[in-house]
């Protein structure tokens, strides 16, 4: 789906102002794409299957076709070619097709029409920042509390979709917010307030609220800056 907003407009005098007309084109965004939300709950319930998982792939053709294309360029040595999604799980294991999916899902929410325009590229980083983040939050979830590894990779993939969200809206805007933040050497939320009158945390919590995410998504987006002794 394409987004097209972006603002360069003098910012107005009053930071709620501010906040109020960027909350705005964030509500313009996508929703959650229907299959990542299936997708989302069978993965936060704690009693998923492979064969659950296998059944909401299988029912979106072109999901299923790009799950068996990545299955191939892994280029795994089998002796037989993976025709269907239950041989990609047994391939490369539901944990790894789950999370694929699920990445996947999301990132075509925000894909432009133009997969070389500027803005393209700067949200192709803060994924891949996401989703190293939700690889090692899984990593350590399975061995602090074995069960949650599903939980803990979905919400380190998204603890960062704020700046994606403010990137995918605002493109040109955030472009030089991230400029400004590696030249000045400071947190990038202190540069976000100071333009849009809110961060990223922020806005991440209203995007995953409006998309009625669980609570304890939308907790981890709003506060992975916070210290822990700060948290309830």
């Amino acid at each position: 789906m394409t987004v097209t907003m972006d603002t360069d407009t003098a910012p107005l005098p009053s930071p709620r102002q501010r906040m109020e007309l960027v909350l705005g084109h964030l509500d313009q965004l996508p929703t959650l794409p229907a299959l990542a939300t299936r997708l989302l709950a069978v993965t936060t319930s704690g009693e998923s299957s492979a064969r659950d998982v296998v059944e909401i792939i299988e029912s979106d053709a072109a999901m299923t076709a790009a799950v068996l294309r990545m299955v191939r360029r892994a280029d795994l040595g089998l002796r037989t070619e993976v025709l269907t999604v239950a041989r990609a799980v047994t391939a490369l294991g539901f944990t790894a097709i789950r999370n694929l999916v699920f990445s996947l899902q999301l990132f075509e929410s925000f894909r432009d029409a133009d997969p070389n325009a500027p803005s393209q590229k700067m949200l192709k980083e803060l994924w891949r920042h996401n989703l190293a983040v939700a690889c090692v939050a899984e990593s350590i979830a399975e061995h602090v509390d074995p069960g949650i590894e599903g939980e803990a990779f979905v919400c380190g993939l998204l603890h960062d979709i704020g700046k994606i969200a403010l990137g995918a809206s605002l493109p040109k805007s955030y472009a030089r917010i991230m400029t400004q933040s590696d030249e000045r050497l400071v947190c990038i939320c202190d540069i976000e307030r100071e333009t849009f009158g809110l961060d990223h945390t922020i806005a991440g919590r209203h995007l995953t609220s409006r998309w009625g995410l669980p609570q304890t998504i939308v907790e981890c987006v709003w506060l992975h800056h916070q210290p822990p002794g700060a948290l309830p």
